[in-house]
């Protein structure tokens, strides 16, 4: 899997990819390049779906809602980036955003 992230983050601004895709499904007054709680907490399922893996583990940093599981995000499957994504996304509603 880190070889996996490291492979599609070569040659190219990974980061700016990851933002840009996020906040395409943010709703509106949230600032483009940043990712806020608020658009995590209503991300769509769709929206999770069409994320790839950097994607994922950016939104999962970006909620803190697994400190533990950000240590080792890179070594997880798409499955398991998911559902963290799910339960940062729940995090992100249950502290009112």
């Amino acid at each position: 899997m880190i070889e996996h992230l490291s492979r599609e983050a070569a040659g190219h601004d990974w980061r700016r990819g990851a933002e840009r895709r996020i906040t395409e499904h943010a709703p509106r007054g949230i600032s483009r390049g940043t990712i806020a709680k608020a658009s995590i907490a209503q991300l769509t399922v769709e929206a999770i779906a069409e994320m790839t893996d950097v994607d994922l583990a950016r939104v999962v940093r970006t909620a803190q809602a697994c400190p533990n599981a950000q240590k080792r995000l890179g070594c997880y499957d798409r499955g398991t980036l998911v559902r963290l994504v799910y339960l940062a996304r729940q995090v992100c509603r249950r502290q009112g955003y």
